[in-house]
């Protein structure tokens, strides 16, 4: 088969060589493969402020839609939503328990506490929380109920009152363990 197109080309030889394209040919095909491969894209501002804007756009969107769509959590009834007078009672008794509480993780970490009566003093915190929430569920039901209102401020004394008898045992202990190490000493 190569020998039949050889001879081919030898017997047309002079056709072949004479054969020109037709006058601008080579400028037309420069031309078309400047403009597919040769040009150089320019940044075009333009297209990343749209691209910007359609992404901004969709979380937006999809932001709005979340908040459109996503229960919302009830508000936890206090007692600062039935007078401004249970508000500053409320309000006294859960900043005193969380001083004490602040006093109390101090204590714990300077070793008042041994392993078994911290897990023992969490518990009865988790016991709080639980009677709490059955509080705050019995004022979102019966919200003028004078019952529930003095059950919710003896739960705030009460917690306030374990509390301060915990961090009094726990300064005690304290205190004892730096006398018998002193008089160790």
């Amino acid at each position: 088969m190569k020998s039949n197109l050889e001879h081919i080309i030898n017997e047309n030889r002079e056709f072949f060589n004479n054969a020109e394209p037709k006058e601008g040919h080579f400028e037309r095909f420069g031309a078309k493969l400047d403009n597919e491969f040769g040009r150089k894209k320019k940044f075009n501002i333009r297209i990343v402020w749209q691209a910007a804007a359609a992404i901004a756009f969709t979380f937006l969107a999809i932001n709005q839609a979340l908040l459109l769509f996503t229960p919302k959590e009830q508000e936890k009834p206090t007692l600062a939503s039935v007078s401004p007078e249970y508000g500053e009672i409320e309000t006294y008794y859960v900043s005193a328990i969380n001083t004490s509480l602040t006093n109390w993780d101090e204590l714990q970490k300077e070793g008042a506490l041994s392993a078994e009566e911290r897990s023992l003093l969490e518990e009865e915190l988790k016991e709080f929380d639980t009677t709490f929430k059955n509080l705050q569920e019995e004022l979102s039901a019966n919200p003028n109920d004078e019952r529930v209102i003095n059950a919710m401020i003896e739960f705030y004394q009460s917690k306030l009152n374990v509390i301060t008898i915990i961090i009094e045992n726990m300064k005690e202990v304290k205190r004892i363990k730096k006398q018998s190490h002193e008089t160790e000493i």
